[in-house]
């Protein structure tokens, strides 16, 4: 009962001031439409910024080089100077190209080892090898998640794919050479482990994507809540198991200095120019005293909000909602590591197919990454989009609910 007033309260807080102005516009799902019309303009945005900016990327502009310097440190046996700053920084100078500023390795030490055959090519074709594995992830990603959006296949069965390889954030992870595609591909399997019951083989999975940390711990911490013992036990199981490669790669002294090199992150870039609860407020209040505790007090909110007002609290439908909780209270989040959540837009897309409302919130999330090509300092708005995301992915996992109840 708590839980359905609260989503008509947010739904009243949102949505309800524009209902009476947009409602007429969107009968038969007119968003879907406005969505299709304007796919060819975003591949052609998405084409450009391919065209202007891969051939910096290939020179060594990309945060690749990071990830490829961490992968030859770990086939070298350097791996204990991973999280020093000058030593990687010669070393990206010297194996890839000259940079005024370094690129700090900030995953947990057992990565290194995913990139250190990479090591042995050169950086531009270990870079065009990683920008091809990327893509075949994207295609295993789909191939993952293709029985979980029905209604928008029904609509025209190759919408799902296209949308998963139209979202701005997979095209910037390309470029960039990150690793949020990797991410991405191991919740998609988690989400598939949890249809099939199996909650240790999905614990397991998340926890391998434990080098974006500050996505995947929200993650778990709001499986603990919900008591999912069996998808506990396989977290817990496996990040020790990485935590123990991590420690005997680098030592016991490298923690500190990782935990140094995180709270070092926001230099040189700024909280404006990333998407989440926290670059929302500074993005509003600036360097004010009042960020940091504001952020931990908002972040703790929508996280326990969500673990005590959540729809569904097990199985896969509770990994869809907990992927944008725990991107809004992420402790940094740019527009690549956005790419996990074409899952819960393909879910409040399906969704949309019979509720304007959440066809609307999915459309704006869809089009909310494009701000990246026009004002990167700004980004932080697009939080706003991401927290309807939300929204919309609970309204629709409690119409799923209801229908399963009244069947």
């Amino acid at each position: 009962m708590a839980s359905s007033s609260l989503l008509c309260f947010y739904e009243a807080l949102l949505f309800t001031p524009f209902e009476c102005y947009i409602r007429p516009a969107m009968k038969k799902q007119k968003w879907l439409e406005v969505l299709l019309g304007l796919l060819p303009l975003v591949f052609g945005l998405e084409l450009l910024t391919w065209v202007s900016v891969l051939p910096r990327m290939a020179r060594g502009g990309a945060d690749f080089r990071q990830l490829y310097v961490a992968g030859y440190m770990a086939r070298t046996g350097a791996a204990a100077k991973l999280y020093d700053y000058d030593y990687p920084l010669q070393l990206q100078n010297t194996l890839v190209a000259p940079a005024a500023a370094g690129l700090p390795f900030i995953r947990p030490a057992y990565q290194a080892l995913v990139f250190a055959p990479l090591s042995l090519l050169s950086y531009r074709a270990a870079y065009f090898l990683w920008m091809a594995m990327n893509a075949a992830l994207v295609a295993l990603s789909a191939y993952l998640l293709r029985r979980r959006f029905r209604e928008v296949a029904n609509r025209w069965k190759p919408l799902p794919f296209i949308v998963l390889c139209s979202f701005f954030p997979l095209s910037l992870a390309i470029l960039g050479g990150q690793d949020s595609i990797l991410l991405l591909t191991l919740i998609a399997g988690a989400l598939l482990a949890l249809e099939r019951t199996r909650g240790f083989l999905a614990g397991c999975l998340l926890a391998l994507g434990l080098f974006k940390f500050q996505i995947v711990l929200p993650i778990a911490f709001l499986f603990m809540i919900w008591k999912q013992w069996k998808f506990a036990k396989g977290f817990f199981s496996t990040g020790l198991t990485l935590a123990v490669i991590s420690l005997a790669l680098t030592g016991v002294p490298a923690v500190k200095t990782f935990f140094d090199s995180i709270a070092r992150i926001r230099h040189p870039v700024h909280y404006e120019m990333m998407s989440n609860i926290h670059s929302l407020l500074f993005g509003l209040f600036g360097n004010s005293s009042i960020v940091t505790p504001l952020t931990l007090a908002v972040s703790a909110a929508v996280l326990l909000g969500v673990a005590r007002w959540s729809p569904v609290k097990s199985g896969p439908d509770a990994l869809v909602i907990a992927i944008p909780a725990a991107a809004l209270v992420s402790y940094y989040l740019f527009g690549h590591d956005w790419s996990v959540l074409v899952i819960p837009l393909l879910f409040t897309m399906d969704v949309g197919m019979s509720s304007w409302i959440d066809g609307l919130a999915a459309l704006i999330m869809f089009l909310a990454p494009l701000v990246c090509i026009f004002d990167w300092h700004h980004a932080y708005w697009t939080t706003i989009p991401m927290l309807m995301l939300l929204i919309a992915t609970a309204r629709g996992l409690d119409a799923s609910r209801r229908a399963s109840a009244y069947s």
